[in-house]
């Protein structure tokens, strides 16, 4: 989606590049693969320089390194009026299933 809407260059990260291979695939369909490239690694060993991103864009990966660390972390990357966009794992409900609480403890 981001890739249809913004003209600019994304980079996607991932740490399982089975996952990126078929983000890939996904954007050659869809005539996107010239405006995206995959960095496969963990969310806590980002390689990008001080101040070299606009936007760091993260749905449901931030926890992976605990959302504190990751704002402070992923920050560095920003430009000056760079944008950081997390999503996180929130319970919606004080009562969540067995099977879902079971799930997560695990």
């Amino acid at each position: 989606m981001l890739a249809r809407l913004l003209n600019d260059h994304i980079t996607r990260v991932y740490f399982l590049q089975d996952f990126l291979d078929v983000l890939g695939k996904k954007g050659e369909i869809e005539g996107l693969s010239n405006k995206i490239t995959t960095l496969c690694c963990p969310m806590d060993s980002l390689s990008f320089g001080d101040e070299e991103v606009d936007i760091i864009w993260s749905e449901r990966a931030i926890y992976n390194i605990g959302f504190a660390k990751g704002v402070v972390d992923w920050n560095c990357f920003l430009k000056p009026g760079g944008l950081l966009v997390v999503s996180e794992i929130t319970w919606i409900t004080n009562t969540p299933s067995a099977e879902t609480q079971k799930y997560w403890e695990s």
